[in-house]
């Protein structure tokens, strides 16, 4: 008989350690900083690629002055690239965007075709899709001095 409650205990004792231990919470791992976290983005640019010869990246300056360029389709770069710009070469670049209301624009600017390039441009958390033959010539003044500034920088 005293074996009998033993092992009803222990069975007892067991069963709500199983339950108990499962239906526990754990606490949510803590996040790995990384330099895109610590260092936000303050342009991006996309450029998809499009049946024809278009040159095809995403790049992306920091507000630290970091750039970086990943290359995808018919770059002169086949891998990432990332350097180091002024300070005064990243305000030259914003002045870009605030003297063209790019805050003002709407987020998009597309047209129903599907095989022309799609650009997509981020500053300050604003995203702008287009395509160049629907974009306005504001937006255009933006996408033209950033994507000469990717031709012409040394990456």
């Amino acid at each position: 008989m005293k074996m009998t409650y033993l092992i009803i205990i222990a069975l007892t004792l067991g069963l709500s350690y199983v339950l108990f231990s499962c239906s526990t919470t754990k606490p949510a791992s803590t996040p790995v900083a990384t330099k895109d976290t610590i260092d936000q983005a303050l342009i991006r640019l996309k450029a998809g690629s499009c049946r024809g010869k278009c040159k095809s990246y995403e790049m992306a300056l920091f507000e630290s002055g970091r750039a970086t360029l990943v290359p995808k389709r018919n770059m002169e770069q086949t891998s990432p690239r990332e350097i180091e710009i002024s300070k005064e070469e990243l305000a030259s670049l914003t002045q870009i965007f605030e003297s063209n209301d790019f805050l003002d624009l709407a987020t998009s600017y597309l047209s129903p075709a599907k095989d022309i390039q799609q650009f997509e441009m981020t500053y300050h958390e604003k995203t702008v899709k287009f395509h160049k033959r629907k974009a306005p010539e504001n937006l255009l003044v933006i996408w033209e001095a950033l994507h000469q500034w990717v031709e012409d920088t040394p990456w």
